[in-house]
Protein backbone atom coordinates (compact mmCIF):
# COMPACT_ATOMS: atom_id res chain seq x y z
CA UNK A 1 0.00 0.00 0.00
CA UNK A 2 2.76 2.37 0.42
CA UNK A 3 4.80 1.70 -1.99
CA UNK A 4 2.16 2.15 -5.03
CA UNK A 5 2.22 5.79 -3.86
CA UNK A 6 5.79 5.86 -4.27
CA UNK A 7 7.88 7.53 -7.33
CA UNK A 8 9.88 4.99 -9.87
CA UNK A 9 13.05 5.18 -8.17
CA UNK A 10 15.63 2.09 -6.05
CA UNK A 11 15.11 -1.10 -3.80
CA UNK A 12 14.26 -0.46 -0.42
CA UNK A 13 13.69 -2.69 2.66
CA UNK A 14 10.20 -2.72 3.72
CA UNK A 15 11.17 -3.16 7.50
CA UNK A 16 11.48 0.54 8.15
CA UNK A 17 7.70 1.11 7.29
CA UNK A 18 6.78 -1.65 10.27
CA UNK A 19 7.62 2.04 12.82
CA UNK A 20 4.25 3.45 11.57
CA UNK A 21 2.82 -0.17 12.63
CA UNK A 22 2.18 -3.66 11.26
CA UNK A 23 0.18 -3.06 8.43
CA UNK A 24 -3.10 -5.03 9.25
CA UNK A 25 -3.98 -9.16 9.58
CA UNK A 26 -2.63 -9.62 6.01
CA UNK A 27 0.89 -9.07 7.18
CA UNK A 28 0.51 -11.14 10.01
CA UNK A 29 -0.49 -13.94 7.53
CA UNK A 30 2.38 -13.29 5.65
CA UNK A 31 4.14 -13.11 8.03
CA UNK A 32 3.49 -16.35 9.89
CA UNK A 33 1.81 -18.62 7.35
CA UNK A 34 4.85 -17.75 4.67
CA UNK A 35 7.28 -17.98 6.82
CA UNK A 36 8.23 -14.38 5.50
CA UNK A 37 10.48 -10.95 7.39
CA UNK A 38 11.44 -8.61 4.91
CA UNK A 39 10.50 -7.47 0.91
CA UNK A 40 12.70 -5.25 -1.12
CA UNK A 41 10.79 -3.21 -3.19
CA UNK A 42 11.38 -1.43 -6.24
CA UNK A 43 8.78 1.06 -8.26
CA UNK A 44 10.36 0.84 -11.77
CA UNK A 45 7.90 3.48 -13.22
CA UNK A 46 4.36 5.23 -12.28
CA UNK A 47 2.30 7.18 -14.15
CA UNK A 48 -1.30 8.55 -13.73
CA UNK A 49 -2.25 4.89 -15.08
CA UNK A 50 -0.27 2.18 -13.72
CA UNK A 51 2.66 1.42 -11.64
CA UNK A 52 5.15 -1.62 -12.08
CA UNK A 53 6.61 -2.51 -8.56
CA UNK A 54 9.21 -5.42 -8.20
CA UNK A 55 8.90 -7.08 -5.19
CA UNK A 56 11.63 -9.55 -3.73
CA UNK A 57 10.86 -11.52 -0.23
CA UNK A 58 12.78 -12.49 2.19
CA UNK A 59 12.00 -15.36 5.16
CA UNK A 60 13.46 -16.01 8.29
CA UNK A 61 16.58 -18.03 7.63
CA UNK A 62 17.75 -15.79 5.46
CA UNK A 63 17.35 -12.61 7.90
CA UNK A 64 16.69 -9.11 6.69
CA UNK A 65 18.03 -7.23 3.81
CA UNK A 66 21.33 -5.53 4.14
CA UNK A 67 22.67 -1.81 3.25
CA UNK A 68 25.31 -4.09 1.06
CA UNK A 69 22.85 -5.95 -0.54
CA UNK A 70 20.00 -3.34 -1.01
CA UNK A 71 23.00 -1.46 -2.95
CA UNK A 72 23.60 -4.62 -4.95
CA UNK A 73 20.64 -4.61 -6.02
CA UNK A 74 20.01 -0.93 -6.98
CA UNK A 75 22.86 -1.83 -9.63
CA UNK A 76 20.14 -4.34 -11.71
CA UNK A 77 17.85 -1.34 -11.32
CA UNK A 78 18.72 0.31 -15.30
CA UNK A 79 18.36 -3.14 -16.35
CA UNK A 80 15.35 -3.96 -14.80
CA UNK A 81 14.07 -0.96 -16.33
CA UNK A 82 15.25 -2.12 -19.82
CA UNK A 83 13.56 -5.06 -19.40
CA UNK A 84 10.29 -3.31 -18.73
CA UNK A 85 10.57 -1.16 -21.75
CA UNK A 86 11.83 -4.47 -23.49
CA UNK A 87 8.84 -6.09 -23.19
CA UNK A 88 6.70 -2.96 -23.59
CA UNK A 89 7.87 -2.88 -26.82
CA UNK A 90 7.29 -6.14 -27.90
CA UNK A 91 3.72 -6.40 -26.78
CA UNK A 92 2.70 -3.69 -28.92
CA UNK A 93 3.20 -5.57 -32.17
CA UNK A 94 4.48 -2.73 -34.93
CA UNK A 95 5.73 -4.39 -38.21
CA UNK A 96 8.40 -7.00 -37.34
CA UNK A 97 11.21 -5.18 -38.39
CA UNK A 98 10.76 -1.79 -36.67
CA UNK A 99 9.82 -3.79 -33.15
CA UNK A 100 13.46 -5.56 -33.90
CA UNK A 101 14.76 -2.55 -34.75
CA UNK A 102 13.95 -0.79 -31.75
CA UNK A 103 14.43 -3.50 -29.34
CA UNK A 104 18.34 -4.05 -30.69
CA UNK A 105 18.47 -0.39 -29.93
CA UNK A 106 18.27 -0.26 -26.75
CA UNK A 107 20.84 -2.51 -25.80
CA UNK A 108 23.21 -0.89 -24.51
CA UNK A 109 26.20 -3.80 -25.66
CA UNK A 110 26.30 -4.30 -29.72
CA UNK A 111 23.78 -6.48 -30.62
CA UNK A 112 22.99 -8.60 -33.60
CA UNK A 113 19.43 -10.33 -34.06
CA UNK A 114 19.48 -13.35 -36.16
CA UNK A 115 17.13 -15.34 -37.88
CA UNK A 116 17.18 -19.36 -37.02
CA UNK A 117 19.26 -19.99 -40.19
CA UNK A 118 21.91 -17.62 -38.66
CA UNK A 119 21.41 -14.83 -41.18
CA UNK A 120 21.30 -11.38 -39.63
CA UNK A 121 18.41 -9.42 -38.94
CA UNK A 122 19.06 -6.24 -38.00
CA UNK A 123 21.90 -4.76 -35.48
CA UNK A 124 22.11 -2.12 -33.60
CA UNK A 125 24.51 1.05 -34.16
CA UNK A 126 27.01 -0.56 -31.33
CA UNK A 127 26.66 -3.81 -33.21
CA UNK A 128 27.34 -1.91 -36.35
CA UNK A 129 29.95 0.17 -35.08
CA UNK A 130 31.99 -2.89 -34.04
CA UNK A 131 31.91 -4.78 -37.46
CA UNK A 132 33.91 -1.80 -38.54
CA UNK A 133 36.07 -1.90 -36.08
CA UNK A 134 37.16 -5.68 -35.41
CA UNK A 135 39.05 -8.31 -37.83
CA UNK A 136 37.99 -10.92 -35.58
CA UNK A 137 34.35 -10.90 -36.67
CA UNK A 138 32.99 -9.70 -39.73
CA UNK A 139 29.48 -10.05 -42.26
CA UNK A 140 29.67 -12.65 -45.35
CA UNK A 141 27.27 -13.00 -47.04
CA UNK A 142 24.11 -11.55 -44.18
CA UNK A 143 25.77 -14.04 -41.58
CA UNK A 144 28.56 -13.27 -38.88
CA UNK A 145 31.63 -14.76 -39.58
CA UNK A 146 34.80 -15.12 -37.46
CA UNK A 147 38.97 -15.93 -37.77
CA UNK A 148 39.43 -18.65 -36.71
CA UNK A 149 37.69 -22.13 -37.87
CA UNK A 150 37.13 -23.36 -33.87
CA UNK A 151 35.30 -20.43 -33.16
CA UNK A 152 32.90 -20.19 -36.23
CA UNK A 153 32.52 -24.35 -35.74
CA UNK A 154 31.23 -23.41 -31.72
CA UNK A 155 29.13 -20.38 -32.88
CA UNK A 156 27.64 -22.66 -35.10
CA UNK A 157 27.40 -25.28 -33.20
CA UNK A 158 25.30 -22.75 -30.64
CA UNK A 159 23.27 -21.11 -33.17
CA UNK A 160 22.53 -24.74 -34.34
CA UNK A 161 20.73 -25.52 -30.57
CA UNK A 162 19.31 -22.63 -30.10
CA UNK A 163 17.64 -22.82 -33.06
CA UNK A 164 16.81 -26.37 -31.96
CA UNK A 165 15.04 -25.20 -28.71
CA UNK A 166 11.88 -23.26 -31.23
CA UNK A 167 11.22 -27.28 -31.40
CA UNK A 168 11.86 -29.04 -28.70
CA UNK A 169 11.31 -28.56 -24.66
CA UNK A 170 14.16 -28.11 -23.66
CA UNK A 171 15.46 -24.72 -21.90
CA UNK A 172 16.62 -22.05 -24.06
CA UNK A 173 19.68 -21.21 -21.84
CA UNK A 174 22.39 -18.82 -23.12
CA UNK A 175 25.33 -19.44 -24.04
CA UNK A 176 28.91 -17.67 -24.10
CA UNK A 177 31.87 -18.15 -25.83
CA UNK A 178 35.36 -16.18 -25.70
CA UNK A 179 36.77 -14.37 -28.69
CA UNK A 180 40.78 -13.56 -28.37
CA UNK A 181 42.01 -10.62 -29.88
CA UNK A 182 45.41 -10.09 -30.83
CA UNK A 183 46.79 -8.17 -27.90
CA UNK A 184 44.04 -6.75 -27.00
CA UNK A 185 41.69 -7.84 -24.19
CA UNK A 186 38.82 -10.52 -25.16
CA UNK A 187 35.59 -10.06 -26.64
CA UNK A 188 32.28 -12.36 -24.40
CA UNK A 189 30.14 -12.93 -26.99
CA UNK A 190 26.82 -14.11 -25.45
CA UNK A 191 23.99 -16.08 -27.57
CA UNK A 192 20.80 -16.30 -26.17
CA UNK A 193 17.94 -18.22 -27.94
CA UNK A 194 14.78 -16.44 -28.98
CA UNK A 195 11.89 -18.07 -29.00
CA UNK A 196 8.61 -18.36 -31.93
CA UNK A 197 6.34 -15.11 -31.15
CA UNK A 198 4.63 -13.44 -33.92
CA UNK A 199 7.34 -10.95 -34.83
CA UNK A 200 10.26 -13.83 -35.23
CA UNK A 201 9.94 -17.67 -36.08
CA UNK A 202 12.56 -18.26 -33.60
CA UNK A 203 16.56 -17.59 -33.92
CA UNK A 204 19.04 -15.57 -31.43
CA UNK A 205 20.14 -12.05 -30.04
CA UNK A 206 24.05 -12.39 -30.15
CA UNK A 207 25.71 -9.23 -27.59
CA UNK A 208 29.38 -8.87 -27.13
CA UNK A 209 31.12 -7.57 -24.03
CA UNK A 210 34.78 -5.85 -24.42
CA UNK A 211 36.57 -6.60 -21.10
CA UNK A 212 38.92 -3.79 -21.63
CA UNK A 213 36.65 -2.19 -18.91
CA UNK A 214 35.80 -5.25 -16.52
CA UNK A 215 37.57 -7.92 -14.92
CA UNK A 216 37.25 -11.59 -15.60
CA UNK A 217 36.03 -13.39 -12.31
CA UNK A 218 39.28 -15.41 -10.14
CA UNK A 219 39.11 -19.18 -9.09
CA UNK A 220 38.38 -17.69 -5.57
CA UNK A 221 35.19 -15.48 -6.68
CA UNK A 222 33.49 -18.10 -8.96
CA UNK A 223 33.72 -21.00 -5.64
CA UNK A 224 31.68 -17.94 -3.75
CA UNK A 225 28.84 -18.31 -6.11
CA UNK A 226 28.68 -21.99 -6.96
CA UNK A 227 29.30 -25.00 -5.05
CA UNK A 228 32.58 -25.97 -6.62
CA UNK A 229 36.11 -27.15 -5.36
CA UNK A 230 39.54 -24.99 -5.63
CA UNK A 231 40.27 -27.22 -8.73
CA UNK A 232 37.10 -26.87 -10.11
CA UNK A 233 37.12 -23.04 -9.41
CA UNK A 234 40.77 -22.74 -11.29
CA UNK A 235 39.37 -24.84 -13.87
CA UNK A 236 36.43 -22.49 -14.43
CA UNK A 237 38.70 -19.76 -14.38
CA UNK A 238 40.14 -20.97 -17.31
CA UNK A 239 37.63 -21.72 -19.44
CA UNK A 240 36.06 -18.43 -18.66
CA UNK A 241 39.52 -16.58 -20.09
CA UNK A 242 38.68 -18.94 -23.37
CA UNK A 243 41.35 -21.60 -22.64
CA UNK A 244 41.23 -25.18 -24.01
CA UNK A 245 40.92 -28.17 -21.30
CA UNK A 246 44.43 -29.33 -22.64
CA UNK A 247 45.92 -25.44 -21.61
CA UNK A 248 44.41 -25.67 -18.79
CA UNK A 249 45.54 -28.52 -17.52
CA UNK A 250 49.04 -27.79 -18.63
CA UNK A 251 49.19 -24.55 -17.03
CA UNK A 252 48.12 -26.16 -13.49
CA UNK A 253 50.28 -29.19 -14.13
CA UNK A 254 47.43 -31.76 -14.70
CA UNK A 255 46.83 -34.53 -16.78
CA UNK A 256 44.18 -33.57 -19.78
CA UNK A 257 42.03 -36.81 -18.49
CA UNK A 258 42.08 -35.13 -14.85
CA UNK A 259 40.49 -32.00 -15.95
CA UNK A 260 38.15 -33.60 -18.30
CA UNK A 261 37.20 -35.35 -15.04
CA UNK A 262 36.85 -31.92 -13.05
CA UNK A 263 34.61 -30.24 -15.97
CA UNK A 264 32.51 -33.46 -15.22
CA UNK A 265 31.86 -32.99 -11.57
CA UNK A 266 31.78 -29.06 -12.06
CA UNK A 267 28.60 -29.69 -14.92
CA UNK A 268 27.31 -32.12 -12.17
CA UNK A 269 27.31 -29.88 -9.39
CA UNK A 270 26.04 -26.72 -11.30
CA UNK A 271 23.18 -28.72 -13.86
CA UNK A 272 24.70 -27.52 -16.95
CA UNK A 273 25.47 -30.04 -19.56
CA UNK A 274 27.54 -27.36 -21.99
CA UNK A 275 30.82 -24.98 -21.76
CA UNK A 276 28.98 -22.38 -23.23
CA UNK A 277 26.29 -22.54 -20.21
CA UNK A 278 28.95 -22.54 -17.79
CA UNK A 279 30.26 -19.64 -18.89
CA UNK A 280 27.23 -18.04 -19.67
CA UNK A 281 26.25 -18.68 -15.97
CA UNK A 282 29.57 -17.89 -13.94
CA UNK A 283 30.05 -13.92 -15.88
CA UNK A 284 25.75 -13.60 -15.28
CA UNK A 285 27.12 -14.27 -11.58
CA UNK A 286 30.49 -12.47 -11.03
CA UNK A 287 30.78 -9.42 -13.81
CA UNK A 288 30.84 -6.24 -12.78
Amino acid sequence: NYAVTQEAGLFNSALPLLHDGPPGDDYGRWESDQDMLDSAWLVVEANDSHITLLTVQRTYAQGAYQPEEIAAMNRLVPFIKQTVVLAKKIHQHPEAAQTLSGIAELITDPAFILNNRGTMVTANQRGEQLLDQESCINLRHGRLYFGTDQLRKSFFKAMARAAATVCSEDSALPETLIVKRHSLSPLVMTIRPLEHNEILSGGVLVTIVDLKARTLPTADEIVKYFPLSAAEGKLCEGLVAGLSLKKIAEHHHKSEATVRSYLKQVFQKTGFNRQGQLISAILLSTLR
